[in-house]
């Protein structure tokens, strides 16, 4: 039976910014996505685009940055991203 997906949100640096460590591999090179040029990403990366407010994500190794617009309530962006993040990987 495969493990569950685990997310761990952490604070970042910019207050419109969160990380999100997994115990999984997102991808193995760093780079960062922009909604609507994410034709080439991850579906891991696609869902947590997905999310509203999300603008931009940054993924390596076994975790990834989103980016907000502001605009979005942290109490509830956060909170999608990890469940946009262990949805794409179950």
């Amino acid at each position: 039976m495969p493990r569950p997906v685990e997310v761990w949100p952490e604070p970042a640096a910019n207050p419109a910014a969160w990380k999100f460590v997994t115990n999984r591999r997102l991808v193995e090179a760093g780079r960062t996505w922009v909604r609507g040029e994410d034709g080439d990403a991850p579906p891991v990366v696609r869902a947590v685009l997905s999310v509203p407010n999300v603008v931009s994500v940054y993924a390596r190794g076994d975790f990834l940055t989103a980016l907000w617009d502001g605009q979005g309530n942290p109490d509830l962006v956060i909170p999608a991203v990890s469940e946009a993040i262990r949805r794409s990987l179950a």
